[in-house]
């Protein structure tokens, strides 16, 4: 599955970004940080500039470090995120022939890192 969701220790998250970064060696890598997330859901990642949506959406592999849990989505909305989009997983889409492709619209893999 090409989105996971991990846990880790503000002080594992070194070690743990830089054992993502050689599995996925060969791809383009981005990490941001997310504004709120509802856990095993998805995350709000703020939107500030192009160069926020390039990094976002034109990688291949993006590691959302998830720090501020939100109770709802319904919550989350609740909150003033001026410009945001709520990732839940790589895009995905299947022809007639049910042949699935994933990373369409934006990046392949998605990994959600809950840090505690």
């Amino acid at each position: 599955m090409a989105t996971e969701w991990h846990q880790a220790l503000q002080s594992q998250l070194d070690d743990f970004i830089e054992k993502l970064k050689d599995r996925f060696q060969r791809q383009s890598i981005s990490i941001v940080e997310s504004l709120g997330f509802v856990p095993g859901a998805g995350a709000f990642v703020s939107i500030g500039s192009r160069s926020d949506a390039e990094e976002l959406f034109l990688s291949e592999v993006v590691i959302i470090l998830c720090r501020n849990q939100l109770e709802t989505y319904e919550a989350s909305l609740a909150g003033e995120f001026s410009q945001a989009c709520f990732v839940s997983a790589e895009s995905k889409t299947a022809d007639i022939e049910k042949k699935l492709v994933s990373g369409v619209h934006g990046p392949k893999e998605c990994i959600f890192v809950e840090v505690q």
